[in-house]
């Protein structure tokens, strides 16, 4: 089984079916010995998914065409596209990297290593604050640090109307936000700032900040490896820019009516301190833990 360790035996594979059964066994091992006595995490835990988005994405097509074409040949180019891709995916390149982009809230996002790929987690984040300000109509929203552009994007479409400016200290990331924003065919002022810095405004309706809060010594998977380290881990506890955002808020005079925020559910004895001065409200997942916070100012 050594051989499952390079691409050279697809020089005779042909059809759909042929790709598809090399790539589940090229999933399903290790890259090498050494691997395997390094790492614990060895294999991908769905080789039959990896091997159809993958094969599905170089071929143009949907994954049940695959299942229904089995026969189908292969030309060149496709082989070569398909042996590309399987390569920079088993060296753990996230799929949406590979693809250039997610489908985020029923939105195509352009993504790049350059920007955090939108969690699906996020899209309860989301649907939280649209839910939640359909009582009062928003007239200025704020998106702090806001990577591929996602959320603001998001708010942007379901109120067309709001004034949205979204920040990110990454000129990078603002270049794919904007792309984003025009493929979504929405207006929105990006503004490169180091969280609130460049912000002249003294009050928003809804400040959005899902910053980076994983703490700096937690392993993390293989794939999230590959994404920007610093739209991830914030200082020993996660939460270093979460309290310079606060910090911000009270040296600028900066007021708002929301202010929405992602985080762990071991962050929320902390996340109580750091907005002592504030209303907080916690709101959960799907799974009941605590991974959101609405914050508002006390009356």
């Amino acid at each position: 089984m050594s051989e499952i360790n390079t691409l050279k035996n697809t020089e005779n594979l042909q059809t759909v079916g042929d790709f598809l059964n090399f790539a589940v066994k090229y999933f399903a091992f290790p890259l090498s010995t050494e691997e395997t006595e390094k790492e614990t995490e060895k294999t991908f835990l769905n080789p039959q998914l990896e091997a159809e988005m993958l094969l599905s994405f170089a071929l143009g097509k949907e994954r049940v065409w695959l299942r229904t074409h089995q026969d189908y040949i292969l030309n060149a180019k496709e082989s070569a596209k398909f042996r590309e891709i399987i390569e920079r995916r088993k060296n753990n390149e996230p799929l949406a990297y590979i693809r250039g982009w997610k489908i985020w809230c029923d939105m195509k996002i352009v993504v790049s290593p350059d920007v955090l790929i939108p969690r699906d987690e996020t899209e309860i984040l989301a649907n939280y604050i649209l839910k939640n300000s359909r009582n009062f109509k928003p007239k200025t929203i704020l998106d702090v640090g806001t990577g591929s552009g996602c959320l603001a994007i998001f708010l942007a479409k379901k109120f067309p109307r709001t004034e949205v400016t979204a920040l990110d200290i990454c000129p990078k990331a603002l270049n794919i936000a904007k792309k984003n924003a025009q493929n979504q065919q929405v207006q929105i002022k990006f503004l490169q700032s180091d969280l609130l810095e460049k912000i002249s405004r003294k009050n928003f309706d809804i400040i959005v900040a899902n910053l980076p809060y994983v703490p700096e010594n937690i392993s993390v998977s293989k794939d999230v490896r590959k994404e920007p380290a610093h739209a991830i881990f914030s200082g020993a506890d996660g939460l270093d820019l979460i309290r310079k955002l606060a910090e911000q808020l009270k040296f600028r005079e900066i007021l708002f009516r929301e202010l929405w925020l992602e985080f762990w559910p071991a962050q929320e004895t902390e996340i109580k301190k750091i907005f002592a001065e504030y209303n907080v409200e916690f709101l959960p997942d799907l799974g009941g833990d605590t991974y959101f916070a609405k914050i508002t100012m006390k009356k």
